[in-house]
């Protein structure tokens, strides 16, 4: 974690041998769910290691353990009619966050309840790498982008998010007083705390706060 924010700095490139076998342990798992299929994916020896070289240094780079590939074969086992051999795709199986357009539109949504005072609380997320995620790109840039402009920079921030591999608690939502909740109630009541004391000084009363009739000085 780094020293002030307590948030982890991005992964390092990790032991490749470790990923090395990793990588292996992934190409034998998915030549037992897809024996036929998957020499058709990868057909010669050359794009076999290609293959896991390209997934050694993915995982090296993005702190894959075997826990998390686990997870992924598990989800290809019940998913996939084909192996996912393309790295990328394979990795996303692995990955604790695998929507990236929906973890989007959960972060969002959750930044917007955070700013009100009426949600974003840390059982509201579905993995802390989404809240970390959201807190690196920006709560209002959140609120304020669509998805079509932000797809490529939020792809980015989540994925070194996810590289970090563990991650610390949500931090818990601090409830603003009732005078700086932006609900709509506390917005209506303004409206008509503003539109009585312009009524009021339309009318000359001198109660108006703000509105006192003041001595015409010669």
């Amino acid at each position: 974690m780094t020293a002030h924010s307590g948030v982890p700095g991005p992964a390092g490139r990790g032991d490749i041998d470790d990923a090395q076998q990793l990588a292996n342990y992934a190409l034998a798992r998915l030549k037992g769910l897809f024996p036929d299929r998957l020499r058709l994916k990868l057909p010669t020896v050359e794009v076999v290691r290609l293959f896991v070289s390209t997934l050694s240094r993915e995982m090296a780079r993005r702190g894959v353990t075997r826990g998390m590939v686990e997870a992924g074969l598990q989800r290809v086992a019940s998913e996939c009619d084909w192996p996912p051999v393309d790295v990328p795709v394979f990795l996303r199986f692995c990955s604790p966050v695998r929507d990236y357009q929906a973890a989007f539109a959960e972060a969002q949504e959750q930044a917007y309840l955070r700013n009100v005072g009426l949600g974003g609380c840390p059982a509201a997320w579905s993995h802390p790498a989404v809240y970390w995620a959201g807190s690196r790109f920006g709560w209002f840039e959140l609120r304020n982008s669509g998805w079509d402009r932000a797809a490529g920079r939020w792809a980015a921030v989540l994925d070194e998010v996810l590289a970090w591999g563990a991650w610390p608690d949500i931090e818990p939502l601090a409830i603003p007083g009732q005078a700086k909740l932006q609900t709509r109630a506390v917005q209506l009541q303004a409206v008509a705390a503003m539109r009585a004391k312009l009524a009021a000084a339309v009318a000359g009363g001198a109660a108006a706060e703000g509105w006192e009739r003041r001595p015409v000085v010669e």
